[in-house]
């Protein structure tokens, strides 16, 4: 580290990072060798020190940073139609086939005129008729974020709950990253019965759990940034915790891989949030990292860091499971930093 950068952290100007703690670590202890009085052991333990650094409080809030995956500045209002997608006259040939023709009108005549003005009402029929929707719910989700909000609203207060939900979910599944806090921020601002019942939801939309079961996607790390590039701190933490909480252990950890380590940052907060879940579900983590390689995530730090989060109060009953399980070094260890004071 710089000297500017040491100045910074004892001065408390900027946050801490765990690389940075071993860093200093490291430099005290070469240091003292140099000069023929090497520190005790325990003071240069790095899996100490880090154990230490996880243990801090919890509450403590973080310090602004800077998104950690790049998010386009000015992202285009509309997302291009991908490759491969059928055009609408391949799409209306069996609404064609199945007789109707009033359908294939409006279709035909939407061309000329925007999404949210045609859209809908084609979504409705089909859906009355029982044919399928697929393509056309696929296009609206490709649609601007403001033309989303209007196609949503308009499928709900016309009483289609179920359409205007898988409508939703699917609009959270393929928008960009950059789209998302665009589309969160104008349903609150729509003020709204139902625009207020999707804002509500959406973080745990993204996740898939509640009454938002469904495909999840894969790259929930650039959601996290988008939003907190957008001041949209809550939502930021709440889906970061979430993820932490409710997803797959091995999903859960490539998306804390792709954050950097850093000092309460979104990757420690994933990790934390795992830690508390439970111990059964921490022990499927732990088992996780020891039989899976994971990209940007170091096992053995890991797991340090985990078993250092566990609630205070919760070190028996999780050392306990963990004893079940047949894991009697874990448990001895979880509960020796029952008696460690937080750093």
């Amino acid at each position: 580290m710089s000297r500017a950068s040491i100045q910074d952290k004892f001065a408390e100007t900027s946050s801490l990072k765990a690389v940075q703690v071993l860093a200093l670590v490291r430099a005290f202890a070469d240091y003292a060798a140099s000069i023929g009085a090497p520190l005790p052991p325990e003071e240069v333990d790095e899996r100490a020190w880090l154990e230490k650094v996880a243990r801090l409080d919890l509450d403590q809030p973080p310090r602004a940073v800077a998104p950690s995956i790049d998010i386009p500045a000015t992202p285009p209002d509309a997302m291009p139609v991908p490759v491969g997608l059928p055009d609408l006259n391949q799409m209306i040939i069996p609404i064609r086939n199945a007789g109707m023709d009033d359908i294939v009108q409006c279709v035909e005549e939407g061309l000329s005129k925007p999404l949210e003005n045609w859209l809908p009402a084609v979504l409705e029929a089909l859906d009355t008729a029982a044919v399928d929707d697929h393509e056309f719910l696929h296009l609206g989700a490709l649609a601007a974020p403001y033309q989303i909000v209007k196609i949503i609203t308009w499928l709900a207060d016309k009483g289609l709950e179920n359409l205007a939900n898988r409508y939703f979910r699917l609009c959270l599944t393929v928008q960009a990253p950059s789209h998302i806090p665009k589309l969160l921020v104008l349903l609150r601002r729509e003020q709204s019965e139902h625009s207020y019942y999707f804002a509500e939801g959406f973080v745990d939309a993204l996740l898939g759990v509640g009454d938002w079961t469904g495909e999840v996607r894969s790259d929930l790390a650039a959601v996290v940034s988008a939003l907190r590039a957008a001041a949209l701190k809550k939502d930021a933490n709440k889906l970061a915790e979430g993820i932490g909480l409710e997803a797959w252990p091995r999903a859960a950890l490539e998306i804390a891989g792709a954050f950097p380590l850093g000092f309460f940052g979104d990757r420690e907060r994933i990790l934390r949030a795992a830690a508390r879940s439970g111990p059964r579900r921490l022990l499927s983590f732990v088992e996780t990292l020891e039989g899976k390689i994971i990209e940007g995530i170091d096992p053995s730090v890991t797991t340090v860091f985990l078993l250092a989060s566990i609630p205070p109060s919760q070190h028996k009953r999780y050392s306990s499971t963990f004893e079940e399980a047949g894991r009697g070094a874990l448990a001895a260890r979880i509960l020796e930093l029952q008696e460690e004071p937080p750093f």
